[in-house]
């Protein structure tokens, strides 16, 4: 995608890639482990230049290794952990500096029917919000035909299917980070719980998210590039075969603000806003 930079005559394009593979590594009678691999490459160019910090690079990177475990005991509850190491940087690896560790310790407790409480300690070296330091949540799951709905603090995420092959999709996590959806989904029944099924799906949506990233020669390693963006689009995913899908989205983004600080909520100084801009997606995953 293309835009102008809000107030002047400098522009900024974005464009890259990503992909993700996911595999079980080891499955026993009451647990199992998954291994993935994730790698992003995303393409700056322009001139746009943040105010204090000058030019962005030109050239983003990321390859991330995580893990997820699990474990159902014999009561019924379930407890994990899911695990990543990454290295969002212009110079990945580079250095300790330019790190990220990421882990998020889970429980989920049966009450009644499929009901559950969820317990989970999230510790992210690299969020946007009290960044490493350990955050507790608790939230309740309700699960009734057609209805998937996780009530919490500090999270919100809920599917529900009114109807047969109709969903309406919503999550919230702090600071600013959701998604609305709606998406038609032929072959999904009503009475089965959780997000559409079927071998195809489209609808409409928004999103508001966040991206950080190390600049290798920062001069303070507490200093983070960010990308916050807001869009609108339309998504559609296919899943031609068990492990794979695909997924093609098209959209507007509404409103792009790049700036970097130490301190999300002390960023006036050092930022820019992009006009809106229209843009495109296509994106493949692969799990065995």
């Amino acid at each position: 995608e293309s835009a102008d930079v809000r107030g002047s005559d400098a522009s900024l394009a974005r464009d890259g890639g990503y992909v993700s593979v996911s595999g079980r590594a080891w499955r026993g009678e009451r647990s199992e482990a998954w291994l993935r691999l994730t790698g992003v490459d995303l393409r700056l160019d322009g001139d746009a230049a943040l105010p204090m910090t000058g030019p962005l690079p030109d050239r983003l990177q990321d390859l991330r290794l995580g893990g997820f475990w699990r474990m159902a005991t014999a009561g019924g509850a379930i407890v994990g952990l899911d695990a990543e190491i990454s290295s969002p940087s212009d110079d990945p690896y580079s250095d300790s500096d330019v790190l990220g560790v990421g882990a998020t310790a889970f429980a989920r407790i049966p009450t009644t029917g499929m009901d559950a409480w969820t317990l989970l300690l999230r510790y992210d070296s690299t969020s946007t919000l009290l960044s490493g330091v350990p955050i507790p949540g608790v939230g309740y799951q309700w699960i009734r035909p057609g209805l998937l709905a996780t009530v919490g603090i500090p999270f919100v995420i809920v599917d529900w299917r009114p109807i047969d092959d109709w969903s309406f999709s919503a999550s919230y996590f702090p600071i600013d980070a959701g998604n609305l959806g709606i998406r038609w989904s032929p072959g999904s029944p009503a009475a089965a719980p959780g997000p559409a099924r079927g071998p195809w799906s489209i609808g409409p949506g928004m999103s508001v998210s966040y991206e950080n990233w190390f600049r290798a020669d920062r001069p303070d390693e507490d200093v983070r590039l960010t990308f916050r963006t807001v869009r609108a689009f339309v998504v559609g995913e296919w899943k031609p075969a068990p492990p794979f899908a695909l997924r093609l989205a098209l959209g507007r983004i509404l409103l792009r603000e790049v700036y970097e600080t130490e301190d999300w909520s002390d960023r006036d100084e050092n930022r820019f806003r992009t006009d809106p801009a229209w843009y495109g997606s296509l994106g493949a995953s692969a799990a065995f």
